[in-house]
């Protein structure tokens, strides 16, 4: 389930209006909005971000449950990665 948040995330912020989304996009983008607002108490519901969390990496944990905290992306295009301003 917590990989999955990453794909609801990114379906979420997806120009959904433009997109027709298949069943299970529709379902991820639902239930990426029940944890949008507790990202950090979703998360920590997994073994392995507690177990993380005991090896002392919390700080790292509650980082990567920031959502639009830089306003660059990366893009992987003809091998190369480059970075793409973000227009929110």
């Amino acid at each position: 389930m917590k990989v999955e948040l990453c794909a609801r995330a990114i379906v979420e912020r997806l120009h959904v209006n433009m997109l027709e989304l298949s069943a299970a996009a529709s379902a991820a983008l639902l239930a990426f909005k029940q944890a949008d607002k507790k990202l950090y108490e979703t998360i920590m519901t997994g073994e392995h971000a507690r177990y993380l969390c005991q090896l002392g990496f919390d700080e790292d944990v509650r980082f990567s449950c920031q959502v639009d905290a830089f306003r660059v992306v990366p893009a992987y295009r003809n091998g190369a990665l480059s970075l793409l301003e973000q227009a929110f």
